[in-house]
């Protein structure tokens, strides 16, 4: 992130920079359908969805947004479970102890996902390099490896 001090003739500039910033750093990136597809599974919930699931191929019953706060809303049921890349560790956390889902999250070199690679209720399916999220409508290139993460 940067920061941009600049006198009130410059408000104007600043503002622009702060919105591409948000843009460009959204957390906004949704899961293909064609895993949906093959999970076959309809959830219970989506624990970290936009507002009413708007924008993804989620089957859910119930849709947690950011408003609704998914790390504070106690779980129901099978979680469906895509946090934000940049937070994953208390997502997963909370995934490993709720006991029942499916979570799509990187392979990372981090001691979170050394705790999942631990866990024996756990199967780690690797993702395809060739993934891509949708993000803004359109489909976007994956940065890291990816899983999903099943309760046997």
């Amino acid at each position: 992130m940067f920061i941009l001090l600049c006198d009130k003739k410059n408000d104007k500039i600043l503002y622009i920079y702060i919105a591409i910033y948000i843009i460009m750093n959204s957390c906004e990136w949704y899961t293909p359908k064609w895993i949906f597809e093959k999970l076959g599974i309809e959830f219970d919930m989506d624990v970290c969805s936009p507002p009413n699931g708007e924008g993804t191929h989620v089957p859910a019953k119930q849709y947690l947004s950011i408003d609704d706060d998914g790390l504070k809303t106690p779980w129901v049921g099978m979680v469906w479970c895509n946090p934000p890349f940049s937070t994953c560790k208390p997502w997963i956390e909370k995934f490993i102890n709720h006991g029942q889902g499916v979570a799509l999250c990187p392979v990372s070199k981090t001691r979170w996902f050394d705790k999942v690679v631990a866990n024996n209720n756990i199967d780690i399916e690797i993702l395809p390099s060739t993934l891509k999220f949708i993000k803004d409508g359109k489909e976007c290139t994956v940065r890291s490896p990816c899983c999903l993460l099943h309760f046997k």
